[in-house]
């Protein structure tokens, strides 16, 4: 992670002006409002722990692949004082100290914030002092720290944690050394700026240690009524303002190595064309990925609802609307992030031809419940507008649904439930002849998984669960209709908790609960027509009861089996800011023998398309993602078609359904867009449109 030459240095001014400016902004904030709560304290004391463990293990990786020893000791001297944090985070948490909240503040929580406020100047001071060792004194300068932290732990211990304001109005003068020692330190690494970028990094986040434990000086317990409070808040937030300033310096000094290295390999391809003329495409392409820097962005737009209040909805739509509007931003993360997982389950089903057949079963469980989960996120803005058939209803099994159930909450009920010492048993009765159910399979396993919980809930001794199912008949006009029950011998509940059980929010289970689970499992039952009732007792178990329509199911069509498309082998772009999707995407597609490069902004693919067009190595198809930074789905796609008109243009969305039920957005997209699929992508589906545009 050091540059040899010190014309090719990162410049880390800006950055440190922005850390001071911040660390100044959030200071005055905190002493101006008297922010010093114990949950913020140990936001930031988590925080620094947290940053300290990315700063070694980034550290440590640039020590191997440099074989830099600076970068060693540094890494194992941030190490031992991550593990320092966490000690001073768990004590502070009540997991080690034994103690109630307001006695680990004052006697361990101030009593092991010195160890580690010493231990990393330190640390850090010994690592340029030895920075031309041999590596294998990294064990012996590992255990010298850890010798250290234990020893200075020890004496925190026997020292007061706070004194009465003397010279300055210090009241922690045993912290004194503290910003001496980071001044030290800053002035060491200064001096070596030239030679080590490290260094130069080093010392921009040594000076706002200083600081940062300038203000520790000053601190005060919260109880003195003469305290200034906030001063502690300010240094936690000045320890994590340097080493985020640190992190962010070597992350650019990483940037800069592989861009050096890119470079390299770019003259390197240059030379050998002329002997490689017949691989020139690929060798073009394979320089276009490789400049793309790995940089993963981390931008996430936090959705700020407003809570208002409807004068023609009852109060628990209204909920129901602020809690969909809520989970929307959740849902399209979550999507994102079962992409990869639907994928790579749909590839290795049809790849894999010799897997066992209870690998097979264990894939097909994997592909059903990322299913059910990307069906459960397309349901939740129903919280907030009223439900579209986007998917026909399909009849199917409810005992199969039963069964799968049981199989997939096992860890719940039998597992979970024999580590506290409980037996419970699922016992169910089904009937063989049950009539097929219209409606959707994933909703029906998650509205039976929120009742298996509640009832694993009633149990905490152990008991007994029974799922049983039966056809009820019916006298005409009357409908027959297909039973579901399912009983406990548990708890029970009074009759006023029978009346509000269904309401949102509403819990007996204190802050476990959330008081959502059976509000979903209404929705579901509504939404297929079924009847719930209740029967329940204190000590008496409960039984949950639903009764569904059966529907004419021999005029609804089966799905017709859908043929594997193979389209010809085409060049894709695809843009998406999730480098996890980027990386199945382009693994699935290339096993179709499609050549792929991935882009993980707009701005990017916009530029690589028409570098390519002016090569003439047009691509066959954009794919691109729907929400990203700087240059939206909408951009992207009207520059695309600026460049090439033909181009198609596949919109892949983490959104799901919701951007199809939008009128606006439609209308805006359907001049420059050709396909919209959802996230997760099914590979089917995605056959299908490249054949379809191909």
């Amino acid at each position: 992670m050091d540059a040899p030459d010190a014309a090719d240095h990162v410049r880390f001014g800006k950055n440190l002006v922005i850390a001071l400016a911040l660390f100044g902004l959030t200071s005055a904030a905190i002493l101006t409002w008297q922010i010093q709560s114990p949950i913020f304290h140990t936001i930031l004391d988590t925080s620094v722990f947290l940053t300290a463990a990315l700063i070694a293990l980034l550290l440590w990786d640039g020590s191997v692949r440099t074989g830099r020893p600076l970068a060693l000791f540094l890494a194992i001297a941030f190490a031992v004082v991550a593990a320092g944090e966490l000690v001073h985070t768990l004590i502070a948490l009540e997991r080690l100290s034994g103690e109630s909240a307001a006695a680990a503040e004052v006697r361990w929580r101030a009593g092991t914030w010195g160890p580690t406020a010493y231990i990393l100047p330190i640390g850090v001071g010994m690592a340029l002092f030895l920075r031309d060792a041999p590596r294998r004194r990294g064990r012996l300068f590992a255990l010298a720290l850890i010798g250290l932290y234990a020893a200075l732990l020890v004496i925190f211990q026997l020292l007061p944690r706070y004194s009465m304001p003397a010279l300055f109005g210090i009241s922690r003068p045993t912290l004194l050394g503290v910003p001496l020692l980071w001044a030290a330190v800053a002035f060491g690494y200064w001096r070596q700026r030239k030679t080590s970028q490290v260094a130069s990094a080093v010392a921009a986040g040594a000076l706002v240690m200083v600081l940062a434990h300038s203000f520790m000086l000053f601190s005060q317990p919260a109880d003195n009524p003469g305290a200034i409070v906030g001063t502690g808040m300010v240094a936690h937030f000045g320890k994590i303002a340097a080493e985020i300033l640190l992190l962010l310096n070597l992350i650019q000094i990483g940037a800069a190595d592989t861009v050096r290295r890119l470079q390299a390999e770019a003259e390197l391809t240059h030379v050998n064309l002329n002997l490689e003329q017949h691989i020139r495409q690929r060798t073009a392409a394979l320089q276009a990925t490789n400049i793309n820097l790995q940089e993963q962005i981390a931008l996430r737009e936090e959705a700020d609802h407003r809570l208002r209040q409807s004068q023609a909805n009852v109060v628990q739509q209204e909920r129901l609307r602020v809690l969909g509007q809520m989970a929307s931003g959740i849902a399209h993360d979550i999507n994102n992030a079962v992409s990869p997982l639907a994928l790579h389950t749909a590839s290795l089903k049809e790849n894999e031809t010799g897997l066992s057949s209870r690998m097979q079963a264990y894939l097909a469980t994997v592909e059903r419940v990322t299913n059910d989960v990307a069906a459960t996120m397309a349901r939740l803005r129903e919280f907030y507008r009223e439900r579209e058939p986007l998917t026909a209803m399909r009849p199917f099994n409810l005992n199969a649904v039963v069964r799968q159930t049981v199989d997939l909450t096992r860890a719940r009920w039998a597992n979970m439930a024999q580590q506290r010492g409980a037996t419970i048993s699922v016992r169910q009765q089904l009937d063989p002849q049950l009539a097929p159910l219209l409606g959707h399979d994933n909703e029906l396993r998650e509205m039976l998984t929120n009742l298996i919980f509640n009832a694993v809930d009633a149990l905490p001794q152990g008991g007994e669960i029974l799922l049983s199912t039966s056809n009820v008949a019916a006298t005409p006009p009357a409908e027959p209709r297909i039973r579901l029950e399912v009983t406990d011998n548990g708890a029970g509940m009074d009759e006023q908790t029978v009346q509000r059980c269904m309401e949102p929010f509403f819990t007996t289970k204190g802050e476990r609960g959330t008081g959502l689970g059976l509000a979903m499992v209404f929705g579901t039952a509504k939404r297929h027509g079924a009847e719930i009732a209740i029967e329940s007792a204190p000590g008496k178990g409960t039984t949950m009861r639903l009764e569904f329509p059966q529907a004419a199911l021999q005029e609804v069509p089966a799905p017709a089996p859908r043929a594997r498309l193979a389209p010809e082998p085409m060049r894709l772009l695809i843009i998406d800011d999730d480098p996890f999707v980027l990386d199945s995407m382009k693994v699935v597609l290339e096993l179709d023998e499609h050549t792929v490069t991935q882009v993980d902004s707009g701005h990017k693919g916009v530029e690589i398309f028409r570098a390519a067009r002016d090569r003439g190595e047009m691509f066959s198809a954009v794919i691109t993602d729907l929400g990203m930074p700087h240059m939206n789905d909408t951009q992207v796609a009207r520059a695309i078609k600026a460049i090439s008109p033909s181009t198609p243009v596949i919109l892949l969305t983490g959104w799901g359904q919701r951007l199809r039920m939008d009128d606006d957005a439609t209308s805006d997209l359907d001049a420059y867009v050709d396909v919209v699929l959802s996230k997760p992508p099914q590979l089917d589906e995605l056959r299908e449109a490249l054949a379809r545009l191909a």
